[in-house]
């Protein structure tokens, strides 16, 4: 499969953020609303309002139907390289 650019960057963009602690622009404990250490679409979705189902999935690389720490910092960052640059 074939990663567009953003989406390339912004898992590059992650890694670098996982790698060295920084937090992202929404944190994940924000997001984890239940605190189950797992986020749903539907839970993002109150941290980032513009996300995509679809851009979703991209990130969910082990495919379970929820965002783990380890996956965030890519949806982290691909979402404020698209939808909050200014």
């Amino acid at each position: 499969m074939s990663l567009h650019r953003p989406v390339r960057l912004a898992l590059a963009l992650g890694i670098v953020a996982a790698s060295t602690g920084s937090a992202g622009a929404v944190a994940f404990g924000r997001a984890d609303a239940s605190r189950d250490g797992m986020v749903t679409f539907e839970e993002t979705r109150f941290v980032m309002p513009k996300l995509k189902e679809v851009s979703f999935n991209r990130f969910d690389t082990n495919k379970d139907g929820v965002i783990d720490r380890g996956e965030w910092p890519g949806l982290d960052a691909f979402y404020t390289f698209t939808y909050q640059r200014r």
